[in-house]
C-alpha cells in the first residue's frame, strides 16, 4: 500500500468511525454517554498515533526544558482524552439543544451585547481550544447571527459534513479561500451587525504573515482580525471556552482588545498580532490540556532563519 493509499484508508476509517459514534450515542440517554466515553477515547488514543506524536514535538517546542518529557507524556494523554469528552459532548449537546443552558454557560457575556449596540458587528478572536464548536453552537441557540472563518480540511468529505453540521446548527462557514470572497463576505456580516469567529492560533503560510513571538519561538501568524478591524471598525473581543468538569462548559468572553498603534500600518498589525498570540499564550499555558497541539503551530519558518540554516 502506497504512502497516499494509508493517508486515504486512514482518513476513510476514521470519518466512518465518527459517523458510527455519532449515530450510536445521538440515540443513548447521556448517563450511557458519559460511561461510554472514555472508552471511546481510549481506543481513538491506541490508533491515532501520528496525532500524539505531533502534540508531543509541538509540546517539546513550547515547553523546553520547563517540563520534563514524562510531564509532557502525561499532558499529550490528558489533552487527548479531554478534547475528546469535548467532541463528543459537541455531537451531543448540539442534537439535545433543550440541555445547552444548562451544560454550556456564559461569562462575561455582556461585552458581546453591548458591542453589537454600536452596530458594527464583532470580530470575535479565538482559538481551537476546548469545544470551540459547541461555543459556535451556544452563541446560536441565543440567537446571535454566528459566522466563522475556516480554512478547507484535507479530507473533503469530512470538510463536507463538518460544513453540514454547522448550517443545521445555523452557523455560517465563511471559507479562507477565493480570499477575495473571504474577505467580501467577513465585511458583509460585519455590516449586518453579526459575530464572526477568527481562529489566530494556527500555522499560516501565506500571503501577509507574520512572525510574532509564541512560546519563546517565532510562529507565522495571520493579521485577519486586525485588518478587519480596521476596514470595519468593527471591535476585536477575544472569546474561548474550556471544560470546567465533566460535562459542563465556560464560555469565557474578555473586554474588547485596546487596539495598539505603531507608526506605520504594518508596525500596526504587528503590535496587535503580538498581543493577541500573547493572549491565546496565556489561556494555553492555564489550561494546557484544552488546546489542539496535534498542529505543528511552528511549521513555517523566516525566512533568514531557512537561509541560516542552507548556508
Amino acid at each position: 500500500m502506497s504512502k497516499n493509499q494509508h493517508k486515504k484508508f486512514q482518513r476513510d476509517a476514521g470519518r466512518k468511525a465518527i459517523r458510527v459514534v455519532e449515530w450510536v450515542f445521538l440515540r443513548m440517554h447521556y448517563g450511557m454517554v458519559k460511561f461510554l466515553t472514555p472508552v471511546v477515547c481510549a481506543i481513538a488514543w491506541m490508533f491515532l498515533r501520528r496525532h500524539r506524536r505531533v502534540a508531543a514535538e509541538s509540546q517539546a517546542v513550547a515547553y523546553g526544558e520547563e517540563m520534563s518529557a514524562k510531564e509532557r507524556g502525561a499532558l499529550v494523554r490528558r489533552n487527548f482524552f479531554n478534547l475528546g469528552h469535548c467532541a463528543i459532548d459537541m455531537v451531543y449537546f448540539s442534537y439535545h439543544g433543550k440541555m445547552l443552558p444548562e451544560k454550556v454557560r456564559f461569562s462575561g457575556l455582556k461585552h458581546i451585547d453591548e458591542a453589537l449596540k454600536k452596530k458594527k458587528g464583532v470580530i470575535a478572536l479565538t482559538a481551537h481550544f476546548g469545544s470551540f464548536p459547541l461555543m459556535l453552537r451556544r452563541f446560536a441557540a441565543e440567537g446571535y447571527k454566528v459566522n466563522i472563518v475556516l480554512r478547507n480540511m484535507r479530507d473533503a468529505k469530512l470538510d463536507e459534513h463538518l460544513v453540514n453540521w454547522m448550517r443545521n446548527m445555523h452557523i455560517r462557514p465563511i471559507f479562507a479561500q477565493p480570499r477575495l470572497k473571504c474577505v467580501n463576505s467577513v465585511l458583509r456580516a460585519l455590516r449586518n451587525n453579526e459575530l464572526v469567529f477568527i481562529l489566530l492560533d494556527q500555522n499560516f503560510g501565506g500571503d501577509g504573515r507574520i512572525f510574532v513571538d509564541f512560546f519563546g519561538t517565532p510562529a507565522a501568524t495571520a493579521a485577519g482580525p486586525f485588518v478587519f478591524s480596521q476596514r470595519s471598525g468593527a471591535p476585536v473581543i477575544p472569546v474561548f471556552n474550556r471544560r470546567v468538569k465533566d460535562d459542563l462548559y465556560e464560555i469565557m468572553v474578555e473586554p474588547p482588545m485596546t487596539l495598539e498603534q505603531g507608526g506605520t500600518s504594518e508596525e500596526t498589525l504587528f503590535f496587535n498580532v503580538e498581543k493577541a498570540t500573547k493572549l491565546i499564550e496565556g489561556y494555553i499555558r492555564r489550561y494546557p490540556w484544552e488546546w489542539g497541539w496535534m498542529h505543528r503551530r511552528w511549521k513555517t519558518r523566516p525566512e533568514n532563519e531557512v537561509t541560516n540554516k542552507e548556508g
